[in-house]
């Protein structure tokens, strides 16, 4: 448990943005193009797991002061520095040797993806809003290797709203972390203020419906007007809001959100409502 925990398989639901080309492209039903997708999905879950073990060997002696990250496996001496380390050395020639052996298209964005996060773990994650641009890049690049992977074009408007939406939720977790009137003590939270926070959430919420209604319309074009897709706005309008109302009035209870009922549903219609319009 103690291994799941440090390769925080929990986070692994992130790396499904890999499969938005294989989803909105129609491409599942191309046998090579699943594969690709697939094999990329891996490398991405492996090599997400593997800047969490390089990013907890870096804060371990700070997590060991936190009142929650002190349970954390190396925090906790559940594992140990030295093993880490072995286990981190193991997973980069696993990803190595998966690499070189699937070689699936787009998944030289991975080594960007690994690039960007080491500047992160390194030092980056402590300068205010370059922190979050960071977050949405790791983002962006799974959506982007992803359409690479699935044989369709990149549009643009995904990219956009996939920034946008990665851009709010990342300030969100930062919301829930800093305290209405208190202040903040994480290195990554000391430049933000709950209203400055606020703010920034606003034009997160207003990016993502403002792209996702854009890349709609162009959806509808590329597909000859065969279905609507602004039939999932409404999904997309109700659940930033909804998270919107909830990271402001449960500031300090952003991990809470994850088990909110109404977003899990909004969740569940937007993709069985995708799946329809797709078919």
């Amino acid at each position: 448990m103690a291994w799941l925990q440090l390769l925080r398989i929990q986070q692994w639901p992130k790396n499904l943005f890999v499969l938005a080309g294989l989803l909105f492209g129609a491409r599942w039903q191309f046998a090579a193009s699943v594969r690709q997708s697939l094999a990329l999905l891996a490398l991405f879950c492996l090599a997400s797991s593997l800047v969490y073990i390089f990013n907890d060997l870096r804060d371990v002696e700070r997590d060991r002061r936190h009142p929650r990250k002190r349970r954390r496996p190396l925090a906790s001496g559940a594992i140990t520095p030295s093993q880490a380390w072995m286990a981190l050395g193991g997973g980069l020639l696993l990803l190595a040797t998966l690499w070189g052996w699937w070689r699936p298209a787009g998944s030289s964005l991975l080594l960007l993806y690994l690039f960007l996060n080491l500047g992160y773990s390194l030092g980056l994650k402590c300068v205010p809003v370059l922190d979050l641009l960071i977050i949405c890049a790791g983002f962006v690049l799974r959506v982007l290797a992803g359409t690479r992977a699935a044989q369709v074009p990149a549009s643009g408007w995904i990219l956009l709203c996939t920034g946008a939406l990665a851009f709010f939720l990342a300030v969100a977790k930062r919301r829930g972390d800093v305290p209405d009137g208190g202040s903040a003590e994480a290195p990554t939270l000391r430049g933000y203020s709950p209203a400055f926070l606020d703010q920034l959430l606003s034009l997160g919420a207003g990016w993502t419906i403002l792209f996702y209604g854009l890349y709609c319309s162009e959806l509808n074009q590329s597909l000859a007007a065969r279905h609507n897709f602004l039939w999932t706005l409404p999904f997309v309008l109700f659940g930033v809001l909804h998270y919107l109302r909830m990271a402001q009035v449960r500031a300090g209870e952003g991990r809470s959100l994850l088990l909110d009922l109404p977003l899990t549903a909004t969740v569940v219609g937007w993709l069985i409502t995708c799946w329809i319009l797709l078919r």
